[in-house]
């Protein structure tokens, strides 16, 4: 009847040193997925060239498949007031600070999550001083003093014998990774929304000094069609016509004001200024060249 449970006992013994030494894991491993195989989204192939005009900067632009931009892309633009929205930008963006606490606090998670792969050791020390009067060991003693010191170690260790750990590193490791390209989307939006802001900013004014020429020159045909309207070199007909296109025309004003007003205020606040605060200067298209 005895030797059944000492059957039992010895082969636990080899059962068990196998699973520690293969280092078993529950669940499945994981597989990275295949990167999708389009080479492209639109359902039509992008053009090799793109159309030029007759304009400053306005030459014809080749597109490079697969080409990979520096991450500094919008210095390749050219334009020194340009670089350095962008790098105020970075420095004072919450939401950029946010993504990069994010960041930390996974590493060190995930930091945190390895060690328990490891012995822990704990250490103490400690000193005491005594004394032992001579009346307690029977009189005719003299007393003693000294003093009394003690150091402890103590190493302890958490046998992960079915993966539970290693599965919890491993899922923290890809949450590491996953948070460090969301930073890096952060980094690229911010980027990407100021130069967008910067250069709206750049049409509105260019757009907007049109117009006003625009009026201007309305103005001074109305005065000139008043004028031979006087003389009777012309007729009130005329001058009715081009007052009401001089009139058009001022309506077109106050939108692209409007418009203006509405971009500078976004590149002040990605800037993380008060729209007070900020003045473009002379900030126009023609001061940024195409990449070549």
């Amino acid at each position: 009847m005895t030797t059944q449970p000492c059957r039992l006992h010895n082969l636990a013994l080899p059962v068990l040193a196998a699973a520690l030494s293969a280092g078993c894991m529950m669940g499945p491993d994981y597989v990275v997925s295949d990167a999708p195989k389009a080479q492209r989204i639109s359902g039509t192939a992008l053009p090799a060239l793109t159309v030029s005009t007759p304009v400053k900067g306005g030459e014809a632009q080749k597109l490079v498949e697969g080409g990979v931009l520096p991450a500094r892309w919008w210095m390749l633009f050219g334009s020194p007031a340009l670089d350095g929205w962008v790098d105020e930008a970075i420095a004072n963006s919450p939401s950029l600070d946010a993504a990069e606490a994010t960041l930390r606090q996974a590493q060190a998670i995930y930091r945190a999550e390895t060690g328990s792969l490891y012995p822990s050791v704990t250490a103490g020390a400690g000193a005491s001083r005594n004394k032992i009067s001579g009346a307690s060991a029977g009189g005719g003693f003299p007393g003693s003093i000294f003093n009394l010191y003690d150091v402890s170690v103590s190493v302890s260790y958490a046998l992960d014998l079915w993966g539970g750990v290693r599965r919890g590193i491993e899922g923290q490791a890809a949450l590491v990774q996953a948070t460090e390209h969301q930073t890096q989307a952060t980094y690229l939006t911010l980027a990407g929304n100021v130069v967008t802001s910067a250069i709206a900013l750049a049409s509105a004014d260019a757009q907007l000094k049109t117009a006003r020429d625009i009026v201007s020159g309305f103005i001074d045909t109305v005065h000139l069609s008043q004028r031979r309207f006087e003389i009777g070199a012309g007729s009130r007909s005329d001058v009715i016509a081009v007052q009401s296109a001089a009139a058009a025309a001022e309506a077109n004003v106050p939108p692209l004001e409007l418009q203006r007003a509405n971009a500078a205020n976004r590149l002040a606040t990605l800037l993380g200024r008060y729209p007070s605060e900020f003045d473009a200067g002379s900030f126009t298209l023609d001061a940024l060249t195409l990449p070549t």
